[in-house]
């Protein structure tokens, strides 16, 4: 996973690039869920700086900076060091949901909200994994 750190001098906005193995059977597309878990406890609140789904099933990892073909970027504020939002480092958890439908938009619609999007993605999720960022 690439550094995702704020450091002086840094101010790209930056998504680190992620991979995965060993799909459970029955996956046909992936998510991923990005909440800033620092944020979250100080808004007493969840806050998601991305979400991907309708990830294909044949996708092993996403680039830095990137969405597979295909993937809709739903929510996508990664941030930028160094504008404010950030002053001190933050822990960010990336989850990577493997779903069991292949397009989570015949679940949500075509234009669904936030919290639509999370609801069906729980109820669509075979497994998980993730992994913690500072």
């Amino acid at each position: 996973m690439a550094d995702a750190n704020c450091k002086p001098g840094n101010d790209a906005a930056m998504s680190p690039q992620l991979s995965w193995a060993n799909a459970p059977a029955g996956t046909l597309s992936y998510a991923i869920v990005v909440r800033d878990d620092t944020a979250s406890v100080l808004f007493n609140a969840e806050v998601i700086h991305w979400l991907v789904y309708n990830i294909p099933s044949t996708a092993i990892s996403v680039n830095a900076n990137s969405v597979p073909a295909g993937a809709r970027n739903f929510l996508s504020y990664v941030g930028k060091c160094g504008d404010g939002a950030a002053p001190n480092p933050h822990t960010y958890t990336f989850k990577i949901h493997a779903l069991n439908i292949a397009n989570l938009e015949t679940a949500t619609g075509a234009n669904p909200n936030l919290t639509t999007v999370q609801t069906q993605i729980a109820a669509r999720t075979i497994t998980n994994g993730s992994s913690s960022i500072v």
